[in-house]
């Protein structure tokens, strides 16, 4: 419920009053990442060489692209309005023997997260 009445208070003030939406510092379009798998929990796992206490998971890898922009989105403190409207715009994962782990879905974006 709370959710469903904060997009709808965010699509007022956005949308219908036209007020400025908040000023956000551009994501990084690339950031070195190390790529673990835990076999005890069956979890991929990530942290950033770059961006301290950065740590991202996920249970198939294929989905990690996602959710290393998503946890990115939450490192930058960026508003929930924002993150919503920017979060079908994940990248890739570039392993060192140059393979890439993509995504689930074909999308737009220039993110590239290199182990």
């Amino acid at each position: 419920m709370y959710e469903y009445l904060g997009d709808l208070f965010d699509k007022i003030k956005y949308e219908l009053f036209k007020l400025p939406e908040p000023k956000v510092r551009p994501l990084p379009k690339e950031l070195k990442i190390d790529l673990h798998y835990d076999a005890e929990y069956g979890t991929h796992w990530v942290k950033s060489i770059d961006l301290p206490g950065f740590v991202a998971s996920s249970k198939k890898q294929e989905d990690l692209p996602k959710e290393i922009h998503q946890t990115l989105m939450l490192y930058y403190d960026y508003p929930r309005y924002i993150a919503k409207k920017l979060s079908d715009n994940y990248g890739e994962i570039k392993k060192n023997d140059g393979t890439l782990i993509k995504g689930k879905k074909k999308l737009r974006s220039n993110y590239l997260y290199a182990v």
